[in-house]
């Protein structure tokens, strides 16, 4: 699995490998969806990863198809949505790419869908987020297990944390995290690809 390393760490990569943060519920509510045109584009990373958002104005929805340097592609329903005045995006996995066989057969019955969360730092003439950081998530569950939520998954010296909470706690936890830098991995910085 780790074949999947543009960025530092691929989209794929950062999925299946647990350095973001995974819920089994959605980060938003019908309310809180938001629209922005200049989302749905095509981004480009440094290392030729594409990403291309196609978007659903009248559902306040995006189609998300991540294409690593490789050439594979992984689907996303991605919501853009916001809290306060702070925009995250919420990502889950419709459709992976299994052509390429780079993941074992048996391995994919145990892939679970989740869904991720980006904090949008600007869409314009660049589109800037970070991701949820997973070992932050880890540390403060092992020391606050009442904080939110949760599982504890997989080797019990370095588990992956999957929030089990309801929406509403997931917001709540995130308004009260919005500023925590730790709580974030570094700026991705995304440039339009020129047409």
């Amino acid at each position: 699995m780790k074949k999947y390393l543009p960025l530092g760490l691929s989209l794929a990569a950062l999925l299946l490998s647990g350095c973001v943060i995974r819920s089994l519920h959605p980060f938003y509510t019908e309310k809180d969806l938001a629209y922005d045109p200049a989302l749905a584009a095509q981004w480009v990373e440094d290392d030729g990863a594409v990403w291309e958002f196609t978007g659903d104005a009248a559902a306040k929805s995006y189609k998300l198809t991540h294409t690593d340097k490789e050439g594979r592609k992984a689907e996303f329903a991605a919501r853009l949505f916001q809290l306060d005045r702070q925009r995250y995006l919420d990502l889950l996995l419709t459709q992976l790419d299994d052509k390429s066989n780079q993941i074992n057969s048996v391995a994919t019955l145990h892939l679970l869908p989740a869904h991720t969360v980006v904090k949008v730092e600007g869409i314009g003439r660049e589109l800037r987020w970070r991701w949820g950081k997973e070992a932050w998530l880890r540390d403060l569950v092992k020391e606050k297990p009442q904080a939110i939520a949760h599982l504890l998954i997989g080797n019990q010296d370095d588990p992956t944390v999957v929030l089990t909470a309801p929406t509403a706690e997931l917001q709540a936890f995130l308004k009260q995290h919005a500023n925590a830098e730790e709580a974030f991995m570094e700026v991705v910085t995304l440039k339009p690809r020129a047409r």
